[in-house]
């Protein structure tokens, strides 16, 4: 009998190590879940602000996107290491009608003019918002990071009076 529980000393431990294991990884799982989604709410919160303030803004000289990028610029004090200013990737493509912009098909995504068309007499603008999110996942592994990518269709409200209806 005594040699029996001498065999089984160690069984214990390997279960606690194991069911302890399990336990860190799927808390792990449970903060990485949530720490994607506290960002993509505060990058939603963050981009309807700036989108907002863009369209409402009398600019003369129709650039939107300054606006934008200093709207993200000065709230990314406001939000600390959460989000990171410089990860944002913003477009505007512009339109002039609803029929423009059914024939819109493709995305203007060219790094160096980030804007498709001309702010002056078009009252639709396309916002494409994409932020690069740098998670534990991508760092551990060294991949590619996550695109958080949003899309949002306004009226201007400055260009409004060109609107066909």
């Amino acid at each position: 009998m005594k040699r029996v529980k001498f065999n089984i000393r160690g069984v214990v431990t390997i279960e606690f190590t194991l069911g302890f294991l399990c336990l860190w990884l799927l808390m792990m799982a449970w903060l990485e879940v949530s720490y994607l989604s506290y960002v993509s709410s505060v990058t939603d919160l963050i981009i309807t602000q700036a989108v907002r303030r863009a369209k409402v803004t009398e600019d003369s000289s129709n650039n939107y996107l300054a606006t934008i990028e200093n709207v993200i610029r000065s709230s990314g004090s406001q939000w600390g290491h959460v989000i990171d200013p410089a990860n944002f990737k913003i477009t505007i493509q512009y339109a002039s009608s609803i029929n423009d912009l059914e024939s819109k098909k493709n995305i203007c995504s060219s790094p160096a003019d980030p804007k498709c068309g001309g702010a002056a007499g078009s009252a639709i603008a396309i916002y494409h918002v994409n932020y690069e999110l740098f998670n534990t996942v991508t760092k551990l592994f060294n991949t590619k990071p996550l695109v958080l990518s949003r899309e949002m269709i306004v009226i201007q409200e400055y260009q409004r009076d060109k609107f066909p209806f």
